[in-house]
């Protein structure tokens, strides 16, 4: 059975039929046919028989019947028997036409030949765990994950997992519609599901990527001492980690030691750090280790050192001059950090975790009377982390005592407030950093020789810079990032005002920024709130750039998403996620940030289903999100800078292509008509070949699951669309066209016959001057040489069955070919066909009078109320028109209407225009465009044309 499917241009491929019958002998009306859909049992074997009425006892030339797809394609061209009867094969599921055409008679059609299927195709759908650890951890448990479930198919199936083109799992012979594999490093698989249904076998197969958790190495942090919590004079060792596999670190016997030898077990803070109670100073500690499941962290042996009472009186107490409401005072900082000890051995802390601080103030001055002013509980810098406890706003001059306790002891400090202030703006410097618009710079207010603010500067706020570019004003025009593009103006000076209430209060440890600022030299003067000013200046000269692009891996039925701006100086604090497209609005979350957790800018979504997303950029930010906030007021900022400020979130619709099938037609001929093992199938293959593309024909009586093919082409290239089997003998033969996703299979008849050759076509064959028709003969390439020339005997085209041409007259094309000569054949026929273009000139432009003096128009409708009563004026000096119309700010609207079926009833129907006119217009919403009535019908615009 020969089965053809269109290509580019709906070109036509039907290879020349090969018949076993003579010529037809009797009468056939074809103006009265059947044309009936068999349903079909498989993915492919559907058919529609043929047959005109009363066409039993015919003479006379030659009937044919067409088919044409849905988009009106024709996809097959086979001859009428001499009973009038014929039928197409090897059908897939779908709407059809039918048109039976006879020499000298006019073709007749029947269109809206729906076949369909008993066969419900397989669907498979995916989901995976990835492993627990990245593939450089030094433990990488096989702990991934592949669940596959599908819909349709008869049954049973057997569900493979194949790596690297071999089945390293099987589910064996099931009816169930799910199979789990478990226990799997992380790789690149397929899972086929294949249906052995009797008499209709096939495959569907889908990718499914196993992943290792991005490298996310375990590290140690710190390790410290301080006095146990339940036992005074004895000891907790405290051993803190970061990053690593959070779920491992919570499991029991995460961290272990040895005790004097003896296993010892650990309480975790619910996290990364891990507690050794109630040791005994002398004890000695051994094989201390910390492990997540995918790395282990460990540290030296040691002795267990005495805290107490050595450091029962210690507490860190530093001055630092400040000033508050502009008046000189002092801050103090506290700690409990012992930095005295042993070689090698952690640092201690002096207190519990329980402890409480106190602030006292002598009163009056010199009487050794304290009055409480502050006191603050569990101060954490006095047992378990770095840094310092600050107490800000201490009266100059004055005597404080600080008393700090735990369970087990007390310690007091007294001193006197006389700390210098020296304000740490002298110390401030400007640096350009990353940015965030195209074409734009940032610049970022550091500390003292370029470092960062510390947490107890003691800045006054507010604070106030004021920006000033010496090149002035200026706009801004960006195309990304994305939809946060737009055209930006820039007004000269404008001041940034950093507020009190900053979070934490009185710092700039995150190193405030103003960003999106066009290239420049600038100075930016810093006043804070006791009027206090330092100016700094500074060249912005390396703008962020964006290059974006958006591809697909294309899966058996679900695609990866791969994203890159390819960026330069752009912040990279953002995270990227995936919704659903909602009509425009964003739907639901499809994937979160975790699937790209660092390259936020250039990743990829993967094994995602066909449909309309978003990816969204959210929380763009120019350093780390928790330092970024609440960094300035903006209302004094200028409009278009402080809404991109404020407006960090930005998407781009992506659509992610449905996969379609692979299917196949086939052609056939023979090299030699006095030869009946000199057949040639050629098969085209359509669809989304993924993978690679292999060819596979069985003669009919071997089993294509257990017997080898009778020929094979191998894996070829997914573009190697195209295959021919040679040296076929007569007979009967199954076809698979096999991908990465499955197989399709056919069964072909090969038969001598008589042959008829289909004639060349133009589409369209009637034309207007200027335009362009398709010539085209529906005869495969891969068989075929094809030379076109015109009435002239020029060649106009050549090794192709369809060219494009604009003849300027009427014109006689012919089309000449034969048999490839690479296929070495006997016999080769070379026919010739002419081929008829008829050219009009359909369109009638009138071209303006731009010499003479025009008519003045008498009539105009105006928005701009201008119009006057005498040649001089509006619409008279707008000569030449019947109407003239005129706004600068709203255009013609015509009446609306709807052709849309579902509207019948409605008022605006087309169909129920009470009095339609010929020549009346109206604006048709459904089929959106301009419609004129005729006179019995409306119809669309097309072409201008002379009145």
């Amino acid at each position: 059975m020969n089965r053809i499917i269109s290509k580019t241009f709906s070109l036509l491929f039907a290879l020349a039929i090969f018949v076993s019958f003579g010529t037809l002998k009797a009468q056939c009306d074809i103006t009265n046919f059947t044309a009936t859909p068999i349903q079909g049992t498989c993915t492919q074997d559907g058919k529609i028989n043929v047959s005109v009425t009363g066409a039993t006892n015919c003479t006379g030339p030659q009937a044919f019947a067409t088919l044409q797809d849905a988009a009106g394609n024709t996809i097959e061209f086979l001859p009428l028997n001499n009973s009038g009867n014929m039928t197409f094969l090897n059908l897939l599921p779908g709407k059809y036409s039918v048109r039976v055409m006879r020499t000298g008679m006019v073709a007749t059609t029947v269109d809206n030949i729906m076949v369909t299927t008993r066969y419900n195709p397989m669907v498979i759908s995916t989901s995976r765990t990835n492993t627990s650890c990245a593939s450089t951890d030094t433990m990488n448990p096989p702990d991934g994950s592949v669940v596959a479930s599908h819909t349709g198919g008869t049954g049973p199936f057997v569900y493979d997992l194949i790596l690297n083109g071999a089945i390293k799992a099987t589910s064996g012979s099931i009816t169930t519609r799910s199979f789990t594999f478990n226990n799997l490093s992380a790789g690149e698989y397929n899972v086929r599901v294949t249906d052995n249904s009797t008499g209709c076998p096939s495959a569907v197969t889908q990718s499914a990527t196993v992943a290792s958790t991005i490298s996310n190495p375990l590290n140690f942090y710190y390790d410290r001492f301080r006095p146990d919590e339940t036992t005074c004079g004895k000891v907790t060792y405290r051993f803190a980690v970061i990053n690593g596999y959070s779920p491992g670190l919570k499991k029991t016997g995460a961290a272990t030691a040895k005790k004097n030898g003896v296993p010892i077990s650990s309480s975790s803070s619910g996290g990364g750090a891990f507690n050794f109670t109630e040791l005994s100073p002398g004890d000695l500690i051994t094989d201390i280790r910390v492990t997540d499941g995918c790395n282990t962290v460990s540290r030296s042996d040691f002795t267990v050192p005495s805290i107490s009472p050595q450091f029962d009186d210690f507490l860190s107490v530093n001055l630092i001059g400040s000033q508050t409401n502009c008046v000189s005072t002092n801050d103090v900082l506290v700690s409990g950090l012992i930095t005295e000890r042993p070689p090698g051995a952690p640092f201690s802390f002096a207190f519990q975790t329980n402890n409480s601080l106190t602030l006292l103030k002598e009163s009056p001055f010199n009487s050794g009377t304290y009055v409480q002013t502050q006191q603050f509980t569990n101060v954490t810098q006095l047992s378990v982390t770095g840094g310092g406890f600050i107490i800000r706003g201490l009266d100059l001059n004055e005597r404080y005592k600080l008393v700090a306790m735990d369970d087990c002891h007390t310690v007091e400090k007294i001193f006197l407030a006389d700390g210098v202030y020296n304000n740490p703006l002298t110390k401030s410097t400007l640096r350009e950093a990353n940015s965030l618009l195209q074409g734009t710079s940032t610049i970022e207010i550091r500390g003292e020789n370029g470092g960062t603010w510390g947490s107890t500067e003691p800045l006054n706020f507010p604070i106030t810079a004021t920006i000033n570019r010496e090149e002035g004003n200026t706009t801004i025009v960006a195309a990304h990032p994305y939809e946060l593009g737009g055209t930006f103006n820039y007004t000269f000076p404008f001041d940034v005002i950093y507020p009190k209430s900053l979070v934490p209060a009185h710092t700039w440890s995150n190193h405030p920024n103003i960003g999106n600022l066009p290239l420049g030299n600038y100075v930016v003067t810093l006043t804070d709130a006791c009027d206090y000013f330092v100016t700094r200046t500074i060249e912005l000269k390396a703008p962020a750039t964006y290059n974006p692009s958006i591809t697909f891996n294309t899966g058996c039925d679900k695609s990866d998403i791969m994203f890159d701006l390819n960026e330069t100086g752009v912040a990279d604090f953002v995270f990227t996620e995936l919704y659903k497209n909602n009509n425009g609005s964003l739907g639901a979350l499809v994937r979160n940030a975790a699937e790209n957790p660092t390259n936020k800018y250039s990743g990829q979504f993967s094994a995602i289903p066909p449909g309309e997303y978003f990816i969204k950029f959210s929380n763009a930010r120019f350093r780390a999100p928790l330092r970024d906030k609440g960094d300035f007021d903006q209302n004094n900022w200028q409009s278009d800078i402080k809404q991109l400020k404020l407006n960090r979130e930005y998407k781009v619709a992506v659509t992610v292509p449905p996969y379609e099938q692979v299917a196949f037609s086939t052609t056939s001929s023979f090299c030699d008509t006095n030869n009946n093992d000199s057949g040639i199938l050629s098969i085209e293959a359509t669809g989304i070949p993924i993978g690679g593309i292999t060819y596979s024909i069985w003669a009919d009586t071997l089993n294509p699951d257990t017997d080898t093919p009778t020929q094979t082409s191998g894996v070829l290239a997914p573009t190697a669309v195209e295959f021919l089997f040679e040296n076929l003998s007569s007979g009967t033969y199954k076809v698979r066209v096999i991908t990465d996703c499955g197989f399709t299979e056919q069964t072909v008849d090969l038969r001598q016959g008589v042959t008829i050759f289909p004639e060349p076509y133009a589409n369209p064959a009637n034309i207007c001057v200027e335009d362009a028709t398709t010539l085209s003969i529906a005869i495969p390439e891969n068989l075929y040489d094809f030379i076109w020339k015109d009435s002239g005997g020029n060649t106009v085209g050549d090794n192709a069955n369809s060219i494009i041409v604009s003849p300027i007259a009427n014109e006689t094309y012919t089309v000449t070919y034969t048999l490839k000569s690479t296929l070495g054949c006997a016999t080769v026929p070379k026919i010739s066909d002419p081929i008829l273009v008829t050219v009009t000139e359909c369109v009638c432009y009138n071209d303006p009078n731009m010499t003479d003096k025009g008519i003045p128009s008498n009539h105009g409708i105006t928005l701009l109320q201008r119009a006057g009563s005498n040649n001089g004026n509006w619409p008279m000096v707008r000569t030449s028109a019947h109407t003239v119309l005129e706004s600068n700010q709203k255009g013609l609207v015509i009446t609306r209407m709807t052709s849309d079926p579902a509207q019948s009833a409605a008022v605006n129907y087309i169909a129920n225009v009470t009095n339609p006119v010929e020549g009346m217009m109206i604006y048709d919403t459904f089929s959106k465009c301009l419609k004129i009535y005729n006179g019995t019908a409306w119809n669309c615009f097309s072409t201008a044309t002379c009145p």
